[in-house]
């Protein structure tokens, strides 16, 4: 890694100081509320940075989606007493966009052409359903504001993957952008200390259980640390001694740690697509990757129950009993292991959910063809309450994208997905027989186009920006691959 930033020295250092200047931004903001003034100070610098560089714009928007999650992604300027949606997210997209098109407009290089290929013709297509829908829905009576937001979650921030698609060409460019989301990663088990410390996770009161108890850690940074779960397990894949920073055992120590984040991050659906993608990973993997992976899965089981019992020894050796905020927590993980309560429609999140998917199909019933178009709102009751929300709420997106666009939305999401999955498949067939970064990134941006392609039936994953835009990255870099390999 240092003989790869050894010939991007300048890149290196705009990107430290861009990175410092939004996270100092963000810091304050957290601790003392926004501050315009260092808001747009912030901003500038990080605007020099991105505009001399455009790789850096991506280097922030994950590395900072990473650490202060809806703090960057979701954080509304307020200018007085009126609060505009335009997020450091967007400005720091728009500054990265603006500097591509001046790349273009002064550099008439061969290399700065993006030449379209069958690859991105069905994200074309749904995009253009995306954008039917969202004018159909303006000609009706519906907020703007709700169907904007709709609109730009669905397709405008598809703009990452575009922008993707220029910045990053060559292997170099995405070890580079890799070095990041690993430090980034890195940086979060901040946040693991902290909810195990403290009884309760971070920024976590954003996603409330159903259950009782508290989650340890929120549920996003949960979903970033599966996305550094498949590159630690890549890591014991197809790594190679030379280029190893830190040891196996060291290596096995992180993977405890991600896993005991997934466990208390107490986040039902990721168990269960993980369940899923296992066994996919049991029926894909070569017989020599499968060992690997039992030895693994066994090490990390037993590493975390030695721990554990390390803990509990130590804790009775001073207080005499088991500590009270682990009986209580055993409690909580039993409830959401539990299936009784979801099957009997005790679950009150679950039986809520059965009640607005019905009240989506009804609505449905009224545009089967073209949907009822974005922004409208789904009223429906549950025993007895009504309630009236946004398709968003329905936590399933391929239903709302039903609801929304109708059969023409998701059968150009059947469409998509179907050339996604053969597309996967070719180049796995080719990528495992191999052991270099080019199957590391497969395995662990492939891995997580189909950690999405589940969690898009049972969350809100296509719904929220700090989600949707690792799914526009995923994307570009199997892409990339795939151009690479000559598999479209």
């Amino acid at each position: 890694m240092t003989n790869l930033w050894e010939k991007y020295k300048e890149e290196l250092w705009w990107s430290i100081l861009a990175m410092g200047a939004i996270s100092g931004y963000l810091l304050s903001y957290l601790y003392f509320g926004q501050n315009l003034w260092i808001y747009f100070s912030c901003l500038a610098v990080a605007g020099i940075a991105v505009l001399k560089f455009p790789q850096v714009g991506l280097y922030l928007i994950f590395f900072c989606t990473l650490i202060f999650e809806r703090h960057f992604t979701l954080q509304a300027l307020a200018i007085g007493d009126v609060e505009y949606k335009l997020y450091p997210l967007d400005i720091i997209i728009g500054l990265t966009t603006l500097s591509v098109l001046l790349k273009l407009f002064f550099e008439h290089q061969e290399k700065n052409k993006i030449i379209f290929n069958k690859f991105d013709y069905p994200i074309l297509v749904f995009g253009l359903v995306a954008t039917a829908s969202f004018i159909f829905a303006l000609l009706t009576k519906v907020d703007t504001a709700t169907a904007f937001g709709a609109y730009k979650n669905y397709f405008i921030y598809a703009i990452v993957y575009f922008l993707s698609l220029f910045i990053l060409k060559t292997r170099e460019d995405w070890k580079r952008l890799m070095f990041w989301f690993i430090f980034g990663s890195t940086i979060m088990f901040f946040f693991l200390g902290y909810g195990l410390l403290t009884g309760h996770g971070l920024w976590s009161e954003y996603t409330p259980l159903s259950t009782s108890g508290a989650r340890l850690i929120a549920g996003t940074h949960a979903f970033y640390f599966v996305l550094f779960g498949f590159w630690s397990i890549a890591w014991f894949f197809w790594s190679s001694k030379e280029n190893r920073l830190i040891g196996k055992k060291e290596m096995m120590f992180v993977l405890v740690l991600i896993a005991l984040a997934l466990v208390v991050s107490l986040v039902r659906h990721l168990w269960l697509a993980l369940l899923m993608i296992l066994i996919l990973w049991l029926i894909y993997l070569p017989k020599s990757k499968k060992e690997i992976l039992y030895g693994l899965f066994t090490k990390v089981l037993l590493f975390g129950i030695l721990l554990s019992l390390l803990f509990f020894w130590i804790y009775g050796l001073k207080e005499g009993n088991s500590p009270v905020f682990v009986r209580k927590y055993l409690y909580v993980l039993q409830e959401r292991v539990s299936i009784s309560s979801v099957v009997n429609l005790q679950d009150e999140s679950f039986r809520w959910r059965v009640s607005a998917w019905m009240a989506g199909v009804s609505l449905w019933r009224s545009s089967p063809f073209l949907g009822i178009g974005l922004g409208k709102q789904i009223i429906g009751y549950d025993e007895l309450f009504f309630f009236d929300i946004p398709p968003r709420d329905l936590h399933n997106n391929y239903l709302g994208i039903f609801v929304q666009m109708g059969l023409l939305g998701i059968f150009a999401v059947i469409y998509w997905f179907i050339y996604l999955l053969k597309c996967l498949d070719k180049l796995w067939r080719d990528l495992c027989k191999k052991s270099d970064f080019d199957t590391i990134l497969f395995f662990v941006w492939g891995n997580a186009l189909i950690l999405f392609m589940i969690v898009f039936s049972i969350s809100v994953y296509w719904d929220i920006n700090l989600f949707i835009i690792w799914w526009w990255l995923g994307l570009a870099a199997v892409r990339f691959l795939a151009v690479e390999h000559k598999k479209i």
